[in-house]
Formats: structure tokens, sequence, C-alpha cells
């Protein structure tokens, strides 16, 4: 399974709730963001397998999980790139 990373521009620590502690859920690194298109968010780093990654180039699908309610679904947008982020580590926060 894809795991959650670390990396540079983090400046957020996500913690879960007892719940989901339980079930193996465990704290993540996220940085708050501004995006290209003048939008703000968090955003999150994950490393998917050799497996996962062999799989998404010849399925061409990658599934996400959202642990919350039936009616609230947070906007979410999957993406692959080396960084999100202008050279130099800026993520629009200084």
């Amino acid at each position: 399974m894809a795991y959650p990373i670390d990396f540079p521009e983090s400046n957020l620590n996500l913690s879960v709730c007892e719940e989901h502690a339980k079930q193996g859920v465990e704290p993540m690194k996220a940085a708050f963001a501004q995006f290209p298109n003048g939008t703000q968010g968090v955003l999150e780093c994950w490393r998917l397998s050799w497996k996962e990654r062999l799989g998404a180039l010849f399925l061409g699908r990658v599934w996400v999980s959202l642990m919350v309610g039936r009616t609230h679904v947070p906007p979410v947008s999957v993406w692959v790139e080396r960084s999100p982020f202008p050279k130099g580590g800026d993520n629009g926060n200084a």
C-alpha cells in the first residue's frame, strides 16, 4: 500500500482521531500551500511501492480512499509530479 512520506516543504503535522489510530492510521506530514491556480489547500506526499508503480503504469488507475462521512467529501486532486513547489521550496506561505 502507498504510504505517506515527509518532504522539505511540509509545515503541518496531521494527527488522527483515536478511532482511526486504533485501526493503525498514523499521523503524517503535510503542507498548507498556495497552488498555481491561486487556490490554497493541504498537500500530502505519498510513495508507491514498485509493484504499485507497475500497476499504475499498466492499469492506468489509482484508487483514493477518504475516511469521511457519506455526505461531506472534500475535493481531492491526485497527480504525478516530482514536486509541485517552485524551485527553492517556496510553498506560498512566506
